[in-house]
């Protein structure tokens, strides 16, 4: 897949007659737990939009993205846990300060906990999947998409002190399970590193904001410019709404 010329993205906010062709997707993308309706609504309206503008909207099965379990396990092992969880404390060390329960959350204490069973065969494997997977997401846009649109979060917007908050009592295994849930649509792209755009997409019944996101293949991210001035453009009454707790309700 060569990769494009690279030009200026500004010229990409003019929407112009270009048209793509989308894969759509709100599985589950392996999690066990449903996402809500709500969500899938807000991108099955983006999705209809876009048909109606003339872009070709296909919704594809997660098997024909990806082996995102696998995506999962590689990710906690060789990006998240090995890595933070032996960083962490130099740079606290670095820092002069001694880490304590009082001073750190539960959940970095035990991202650092288990890091100290992970082996350096345990980092190479999860290095190969990762590279495996990364392959699997070349093989999908071969089939000939511009664009993926998902749901940003697999959640609407949790309470401060949920289980998602790093102050969470639940084991770190269970922690990073439950997190992975909420990021399922996120992380892949984190892994494989693929450009992704999020987009505002309405709000839910507490009046927290819903988005929607956009995949692009490498290097693409010209097209997820483009695609987000098109909605802009037809939607701006989204790009200006402002949840009852924003910034600007602070002065």
């Amino acid at each position: 897949m060569p990769y494009p010329n690279a030009g200026s993205l500004i010229a990409e906010l003019a929407p112009s007659a270009r048209r793509f062709k989308i894969a759509v997707s709100t599985a589950n993308w392996s999690r066990t737990d449903s996402v809500p309706q709500v969500l899938k609504d807000a991108v099955q309206r983006t999705a209809d939009w876009l048909a109606d503008e003339g872009h070709q909207v296909d919704h594809v099965p997660e098997s024909r993205i990806c082996e995102f379990e696998q995506v999962y396990r590689s990710f906690k092992v060789a990006n998240w846990v090995a890595p933070l969880g032996r960083w962490i404390p130099y740079m606290a060390e670095a820092a002069g300060v001694t880490m304590t329960t009082a001073n750190t959350s539960p959940q970095t204490l035990g991202l650092i906990e288990a890091a100290r069973d992970i082996s350096l065969d345990d980092f190479l494997t999860a290095m190969e999947v990762s590279a495996a997977t990364t392959r699997q997401w070349g093989l999908f846009w071969e089939q000939g998409y511009d664009l993926l649109l998902t749901p940003t979060l697999a959640d609407t917007c949790p309470p401060v002190e949920s289980d998602y908050a790093l102050s969470s009592g639940l084991p770190f295994d269970a922690f990073f399970d439950h997190s992975l849930d909420l990021c399922r649509y996120t992380l892949p792209a984190n892994d494989a590193g693929l450009p992704a755009i999020s987009i505002p997409a309405g709000q839910d019944e507490n009046g927290c904001p819903l988005g929607v996101q956009f995949y692009g293949p490498w290097a693409r991210e010209a097209d997820l410019i483009h695609i987000a001035a098109i909605l802009e453009s037809g939607h701006p009454d989204l790009f200006s709404q402002l949840a009852p707790l924003n910034v600007r309700a602070f002065g």
